[in-house]
Formats: C-alpha cells, structure tokens, sequence
C-alpha cells in the first residue's frame, strides 16, 4: 500500500517549496468533503491534513453516536492531496479539484468498507492502492510459502520457482503502473502512481530504469500546473535524478578505458582557459595533483622526465590542481618546474566539477588518453608511464 508518509518523505523534500504548501491555497473555490458513517460505537476526532511537507492540519471534526455525519469545507485553487484519519482507522487519501463536492460513507470512523463519491482522481488513487495492496498480499503469501518448505530437501528448486512467481508479480505491479502514468499523463494523480512503494520502502518504479515516466509526467504536469508545489517538487526531483545518473554514467565511464574523456575547460596560471579538446591529435596526461599534496610532489619529477623524453613525439601533459590557493598552486608550478606543459584550476579544493566528473577520490590521480580522446590507462606512476609511451610510441613506427 503507498505509505503517504513515505510519500511526503520522498516526493517533498526540498524546504525551499514549503512556502507553496502555506500560500497556494489561501483564496480559492469551495470544496466540500462531506463524511457519512453507518455507527459511531464511540466518538472520534476526523483530522484532515493538507500532503506536504509539514504535514498541516487543516481541520479536525467530532462525530459520535448522535452526530454521524461531517463535513470539511476548504478553497483550492488548483489539485491539492489531502489525507483523512481518525485514531486506529485507515488513512484515505484523496486528490481534491476545486469546486469537489465528495461525499465518504462508511461503516464507522475507522473506515472499514468505505465508499467515495464526487471525487474521480481519489478514486483512481484508491484503485491504485488497492492493486498494490493485492501485490503485497501476494507477495506475503509467497513468503508464507517459502517459510513452510525451509526444512524441505528440495528447498533450492522450491526457492527458484518462488523467485520466479515473486519476480513476475514485481513486473506485472511495474507494468500496471507504467500502464496508469500512460493513461493519465498530464494529471496530478500520476504523481501518487511514480511514488508508490512496497513496505520494504522500495519503490514500483526505480528511478534509473523509469526515468522517462518521471521525466514524461514532469514535462506534462510543468506546463498545466506550474504553480503547484507537487509540481515543482517533481521538477526538481527529475533534475536531481538525471543529474545523479549523469555523474554515475561518467563516473562508470571513467572507471574503465575505453571511453571518451569528458571535456575540461579550466583557467590556466594567466586567466585564459584551456580546454582538454584543443589537445586532441596528441597523446594526454590527464595529471590530478595538488601542491599541498606531498605524493602528488614526489611524482611531479617523473613527468618532468617523462616529458622531456616524449614531448617531441606527440605526448603532452594536462596538469589538474585541487588547490584552494594561487599562490601555492602557482608557486608549486615554479618550485617543479612543471611549466612547460598544461596546466588548470579553479580554485574549488575538492568541490572542483572536473575532479567529480573523473571520479577522483584521492590524489595523484592520472587517466592517459590517445589522440582521439579515448582513455587509454589509469594511474601510471613512476616508470609505468614511461614505459607506456614507450610502448605506444614502438608501435606508432
């Protein structure tokens, strides 16, 4: 069943938004939700809450057995979530257009067998959440299975068959709400289908496999309800997400040879910037180092030997710095004499964009690249460089 506190915890999460929650509601239409119960064997309190961030209480009612019916009145201007509980009772969620005028009936105020009317998006949400409670209850029926049969001399093959009903039962849970997104592409209720999760706090959809939902239900809701916080929120998320498997798609990348190094355009000791790509045609040194560093220091003479071997037969050094400090980065330079070849640094210490798009976690650092910018090796120190080229260069006769 989608937890709606885990939606608020994944779906709301950036504070700057929270003003949206506060203000976007404050003038409106009138919408009604109007509450109907069979029996009050006792009284309770009716809360409703507004989805967001702070979890805002918006009203609460009193029903007991003389007075089985409530009514919450509230002005929206565009879709808003809104939950409604009672202690020990089941939480509904509801997705509320301005001028609805829904009417709940139930047996009591714990919500057992409930029925919605004058609300379309709610009852979709309450259909989504019943199919997914009919997964876990499938799910939890398999388990019940695999936990009998643990004594089992066959319980390897046993575990291979549940593995196989849980996994079709995933994909079919998957596919449904892909299924749901499609069909209502453009309206607030998909956003409770993309943050559906299992108990196990694990999501139907996942993040990298479904970007495209996410980012396809970002793309249609931004443009109809820019002003929405919901929206906004999803916004950002998607940002976040693609920028996230971005970084992991270079930093997996980088990890291996084989790829294209990523572009770098760094200010050199004068101001001007250099870029990686105006290298091309050369083999490069992609040096990570720092003059605080004290290995990265202990490697600067190598390169210098290194590069007075093979300068003239198409190699070359493209220095980076994680220095904070110009002076000591350009005074680190001079000391090594390191300033016959390329050299960036912005100055950002570990923050610098280049050192987190190369995976750089320690320092020195070097990946060497062939003249059309392909990763060719990683961390040649001492004579594994030279060697290298040396390699590289028998060849090239």
């Amino acid at each position: 069943m989608m937890n709606h506190t885990a939606f608020i915890k994944r779906f709301c999460w950036t504070i700057l938004l929270i003003p949206f929650f506060i203000s976007c509601n404050s003038e409106g239409k009138n919408t009604s939700i109007q509450l109907a119960f069979q029996d009050v064997p006792e009284s309770a309190s009716i809360l409703l809450q507004e989805l967001s961030s702070e979890q805002s209480a918006i009203d609460t009612l009193e029903v007991d057995a003389q007075n089985t019916r409530a009514k919450f009145s509230v002005k929206i201007k565009i879709p808003t979530y809104y939950t409604i509980r009672s202690k020990g009772g089941e939480i509904i969620t509801l997705l509320v257009h301005p001028k609805d005028k829904i009417i709940i009936r139930a047996e009591s105020p714990k919500f057992e067998n409930w029925t919605l009317e004058g609300s379309e998006d709610s009852e979709k949400i309450r259909q989504l959440s019943t199919n997914l409670k009919n997964t876990i209850r499938q799910i939890d029926s398999l388990n019940n299975v695999l936990i009998s049969f643990i004594d089992n001399k066959n319980i390897n093959n046993i575990r291979v068959l549940i593995e196989m009903s849980y996994n079709r039962i995933i994909k079919e849970q998957r596919d449904s709400t892909i299924q749901f997104i499609k069909n209502h592409l453009g309206s607030m209720v998909s956003l409770y289908a993309l943050y559906q999760q299992y108990p196990n706090s694990n999501f139907v959809l996942d993040r990298k496999e479904d970007i495209t939902w996410f980012e396809k239900s970002d793309s249609a809701l931004y443009k109809k309800y820019i002003s929405s916080s919901y929206v906004q929120m999803l916004h950002a998320n998607v940002t976040e997400i693609k920028d996230q498997l971005r970084k992991a798609e270079i930093s997996s990348m980088v990890s291996g040879l084989g790829a294209t190094a990523p572009q770098i355009e760094l200010p050199d000791p004068n101001g001007n910037t250099v870029k990686l790509s105006s290298l091309r045609g050369k083999y490069v040194l992609i040096d990570f180092w720092a003059a605080w560093c004290s290995p990265c220091r202990e490697e600067n003479p190598n390169l210098v030997a290194t590069y007075e071997k093979y300068a003239s037969r198409g190699f070359e050094i493209f220095q980076v710095s994680l220095d904070r400090n110009k002076k000591q980065w350009l005074d680190g330079i001079a000391e090594d004499g390191l300033g016959r070849w390329k050299h960036g640094c912005d100055l950002k210490y570990w923050d610098t964009p280049v050192a987190i798009e190369y995976n750089v976690e320690e320092i020195p650092a070097n990946f060497l690249i062939d003249p059309e910018g392909t990763i060719i090796a990683k961390n040649l120190r001492g004579e594994a460089l030279p060697k290298k080229l040396e390699e590289i260069f028998a060849n090239a006769k």
